[in-house]
């Protein structure tokens, strides 16, 4: 090997360990790293089961890097911000999604919402929506959140499978407080019902994330 080639070669690998050095401080940490550890004792387990496992954070994580979305854990609120929740959806099958509702300091509450571009069966769907929401709706979304008492719950339950669609609901306060629940394909209870609220301001169909027979959205 010639001695030109051979320093073509060095500086390549020089050149790629710097990159993953610098990709690795560089992208978006989505998710605190203590909930990788976290773990709960299921009956149907012999052993613990992790709430996040590092397949699923990675999963998550590109999603909503693909969504060019926020770290809600990580960044901190602007002071114009008094807080921010949002609903990530990621189905096995299906688009992903997310529904993030950002209250301001003054005015009414911002609604953003992305689904991925591509539908599950090959046709083009509605991407993004971006709007002020009502006072209506903003009440509504108070009051889901009061009732179902959201941000107390629990951030994992057991539940055996693979597939499904996984609801993950972050909150992020003031106060700098941060909060995520994460269930697989619910049907009821607090982040079904928190979930389906906040779906219901996007106007999109969700037919095919077959959510309960008594789904009525508000």
């Amino acid at each position: 090997m010639s001695k030109g080639y051979g320093l073509v070669l060095t500086l390549l690998v020089l050149a790629a360990a710097l990159f993953g050095a610098w990709y690795s401080t560089t992208r978006v940490s989505y998710f605190p790293q203590h909930l990788t550890h976290k773990t709960l004792k299921c009956e149907f387990a012999e052993e613990k089961l992790e709430i996040l496992t590092d397949f699923h954070v990675e999963w998550f994580s590109q999603t909503l890097r693909s969504l060019n979305e926020k770290s809600i854990s990580q960044e901190k609120l602007p002071n114009s911000q008094k807080n921010q929740i949002r609903f990530f959806l990621q189905p096995s099958f299906h688009n992903s999604l997310t529904v993030r509702v950002i209250h301001q300091d003054h005015g009414p509450a911002k609604l953003i919402a992305k689904k991925a571009p591509v539908r599950f069966d090959g046709r083009p769907g509605s991407n993004q929506i971006e709007r002020f929401l009502t006072a209506e709706e903003e009440q509504g979304l108070e009051e889901v959140l009061t009732t179902t008492n959201l941000l107390s719950q629990p951030v994992g339950e057991c539940h055996g499978g693979l597939d499904g669609n996984h609801w993950i609901i972050e909150s992020r306060r003031e106060d700098g407080s941060y909060r995520i629940v994460h269930r697989r394909s619910p049907l009821d209870g607090p982040v079904y019902d928190v979930g389906l609220y906040m779906l219901s301001l996007t106007g999109w169909d969700f037919a095919a994330y077959h959510l309960s027979e008594n789904a009525a959205l508000p």
